[in-house]
């Protein structure tokens, strides 16, 4: 019987410990691990700014607060990725059923310095509900084609 040690904890104190490795001395680099490839971590600020997004309020039928947990996690996701900066909702100049999901009112958009709109719909049928994103290219006025 084999056993698989898990290295990712003594991974993790060498790292954030580096003093207490082998004795170490600081700015010295990690040993690498026998069967470990070497991993070198880079901590700088990005030099890429932020795209802003615009994501309204989900469309709802019969999905009651799903909604707004739906575009909570949406934008949250969005902004821990590191490549977009949720335009704040407090400046949208269009409630969010006034355009259908596929046709948004794109100067309203360009307004609130949005690059890229993500509207949603959520709809319950019995104890299923259907989500639907579309992502769209405020700048270019065009639907984004995504995989599910």
């Amino acid at each position: 019987m084999s056993t698989r040690l898990n290295r990712t904890p003594f991974l993790i104190a060498l790292l954030l410990v580096p003093s207490l490795a082998s004795g170490q001395e600081e700015g010295s680099a990690l040993p690498v691990l026998p069967g470990e490839e070497e991993i070198e971590v880079v901590v700088a600020p990005s030099t890429k700014e932020l795209d802003p997004v615009g994501v309204p309020e989900a469309a709802c039928v019969e999905a009651g607060e799903k909604c707004t947990t739906v575009i909570s996690i949406l934008r949250n996701d969005l902004t821990l990725s590191g490549f977009f900066h949720v335009v704040n909702p407090d400046t949208y100049l269009v409630a969010p059923d006034a355009h259908p999901i596929d046709a948004p009112k794109w100067s309203a958009w360009v307004d609130v310095g949005a690059k890229y709109l993500v509207k949603t719909r959520l709809a319950r049928s019995g104890d299923t509900y259907d989500l639907e994103f579309r992502l769209q290219n405020v700048v270019d006025k065009e639907h984004i084609a995504t995989k599910a």
